[in-house]
């Protein structure tokens, strides 16, 4: 085993008692923290401050330790902290947990063969004709791995061991560890945000249900010309190991040294479907993971992965996209304030004057989709401005409300593709697909 290997397996805790002594220890070198550096402060002649010893660099960066060591519902609920609630986070406590979404321990050989030996039997080897047992990929509930079963090469998505029987006890340790540090308002309402990553987690690591997801978007998009779905394998798929064909590519981020033409097909691909998600298909995978779209430059064509974060969208909710839409069409900021509110976007709570700078940044962003021009994704908004709007909205943090958590969802995958988008510096005209929704 070579040394990156062995530094990077790490074996997942099992158990409510092994997983939550792992918080135990969090506490404890809190708790440590707070007397020790405290007393410093008092002996310094000053007042120490409690909330500002508890979010000290040190004690994140135990908490992201703890986070990322546990993997499951633990890592998963502290990377959804660092996607929704980074704007009502101290700065240096956001950059520390943006560090999460790049934490990639993986399990142990004995532990993959008890995952292979309780889902295939004793002689899961016999199976394979080839199994690489080093992942090609790990991640908060799973990891990767390629195989080739007959003359078919495939991916098998292992789950840790007994990380769905922890959810509910990981969810209330983080609950608590999160309020006992007190680095969010109390506005921000956090039950609604464990609630939602609970929901999500237990249709993640139901493979079962994944693989109904994905094989439905295989036979929406087989005939497409932009995408690939791989076909999921049945025979090895099982609630805990999802079994698919093998496609090519690049993940889509490392498109960027791409040709302009390229990443704004791409882009306009990726935008065109979450239309289509919504407004068609009422079905949408709502994780903006990078890792998640691969690129194949050999059919041109981007391969769609994991499908475990994949929403239904309400009628109700597409009422109100499509309100959006006619309000921007109409050139009626009212119309598209009222679906803002609908939505929880935008909080009743929030003052005139901050609901009016905020619909008029949207009505700015706006402008190409409503004025038939090209929508550049680069020099939308200026860097001066965005850091104006996350400023405003920091400033607001106890006036401001979580969407609904289908809307948080979908939020995500839009601000991902946005994203995407920036870094790519992708010029688009989105004219015809808006109208085309009204």
């Amino acid at each position: 085993m070579d040394k990156d290997r062995a530094l990077k397996s790490l074996p997942v805790p099992k158990g409510r008692i092994r997983r939550a002594s792992s918080f135990g220890r969090m506490a404890v070198k809190f708790a440590s923290s707070v007397v020790v550096d405290g007393t410093k402060e008092l002996v310094s002649g000053r007042s120490p401050s409690l909330k500002k010893l508890l979010i000290q660099e040190k004690n994140i960066f135990t908490f992201i330790e703890e986070l990322a060591k546990l993997r499951g519902a633990a890592l998963k609920i502290g990377q959804l902290l660092s996607l929704e609630a980074n704007d009502f986070l101290p700065e240096q406590v956001t950059k520390m947990l943006g560090d999460l979404r790049n934490r990639n321990f993986h399990m142990p050989n004995y532990q993959l063969g008890e995952v292979l030996r309780e889902n295939y039997g004793d002689n899961f080897l016999d199976k394979f004709s080839n199994f690489n047992e080093t992942p090609i990929a790990a991640a908060s509930i799973g990891q990767v791995h390629k195989c080739r079963y007959g003359s078919k090469e495939l991916i098998l998505k292992i789950q840790y061991p007994k990380i769905r029987e922890s959810i509910e006890s990981d969810i209330n340790n983080i609950r608590l560890v999160t309020k006992n540090l007190g680095i969010l308002p109390k506005s921000f309402d956090l039950d609604k945000l464990l609630e939602a990553g609970k929901t999500q987690l237990l249709n993640e690591t139901d493979y079962l249900l994944e693989a109904a997801h994905q094989k439905n978007f295989y036979h929406l998009l087989k005939m497409d010309k932009k995408f690939i779905v791989p076909k999921i394998n049945e025979k090895l798929t099982t609630t805990k190991i999802l079994a698919m064909e093998y496609k090519k590519g690049v993940t889509i981020d490392q498109v960027a040294n791409l040709d302009l033409k390229t990443k704004n097909s791409i882009i306009n691909a990726l935008v065109e479907l979450a239309f289509k998600e919504i407004f068609e298909f009422n079905l949408i995978q709502t994780d903006p993971n990078f890792a998640n779209f691969l690129y194949n430059d050999k059919s041109k064509k981007v391969v769609l992965l994991d499908f475990g974060a994949t929403s239904n969208v309400s009628k109700k909710n597409i009422r109100v996209f499509k309100d959006i839409l006619n309000g921007l069409a109409l050139d009626r900021k009212e119309m598209v304030e009222k679906a803002l509110i609908t939505l929880k976007i935008f909080s009743p709570n929030a003052s005139n004057s901050i609901k009016n700078y905020l619909l008029d940044t949207i009505w700015n962003l706006s402008m190409p989709l409503r004025k038939n021009k090209e929508f550049d994704f680069l020099h939308c908004i200026s860097t001066e401005d965005l850091n104006m709007l996350t400023s405003t909205l920091i400033n607001q943090k106890d006036k401001f409300q979580l969407p609904d958590p289908q809307i948080l969802l979908i939020q995500r995958k839009l601000g991902g593709i946005f994203l995407l988008g920036r870094k790519f510096g992708a010029r688009k005209n989105f004219f015809k697909l808006v109208t085309k929704y009204i």
